[in-house]
């Protein structure tokens, strides 16, 4: 049975990368023995992957799980993702507004630019500006990512709701 990891967690990242190239090659890869590395991708049991991973660690996972063909990297992601939450934490409604208008923007870049990268004729510079303009809505993304998980984990403030604003009735 397939046991449920938070979302961006390194339980989950380090389970991903596992699964792709094998708890046997994970193990050898950081020197335990792939139990070790079953317990750190629990989230019920301790210590947490996020704990015990070390950065070389987390390197030769990541080349490894790129090797094997898989896409993008989990571990680095979840850093990535973990960082923002805790930088954003303070500021989490303005930050979640600043990050989805940020986020729209890029990604209509990139799609614009996509668009543009699969014309026939599109040039290698129309091929770069797409993949930079990827690289920027995939980090706002992120960053977008951060504010609503920063969202998820501050107390909510209790406010008085009241009705919507409504504006008074024009004069004739």
């Amino acid at each position: 049975m397939t046991k449920l990891r938070p979302p961006l967690s390194f339980e989950l990242a380090l389970t991903d990368v596992a699964e792709r190239i094998g708890w046997d090659q994970a193990a050898e890869l950081v020197g335990k023995a792939p139990s070790t590395l079953r317990t750190w991708g629990d989230p019920g049991c301790g210590p947490a992957a996020g704990a015990a991973l070390t950065l070389e660690h987390a390197l030769a996972l990541s080349v490894a799980y790129r090797l094997a063909g898989g896409e993008g990297s989990p571990l680095l992601h979840t850093f990535a993702s973990q960082l923002e939450v805790e930088l954003l934490a303070e500021q989490a409604e303005a930050c979640l507004a600043r990050a989805a208008g940020l986020h729209a923007r890029e990604t209509g870049e990139a799609v614009s630019w996509a668009v543009a990268a699969s014309l026939p004729r599109a040039g290698h510079s129309v091929l770069d500006r797409a993949e930079r303009a990827c690289e920027r809505s995939v980090n706002a993304g992120l960053k977008m990512l951060a504010a609503i998980r920063a969202r998820l984990r501050r107390p909510m403030k209790f406010r008085k709701l009241r009705g919507p604003e409504v504006p008074p009735p024009m004069e004739a």
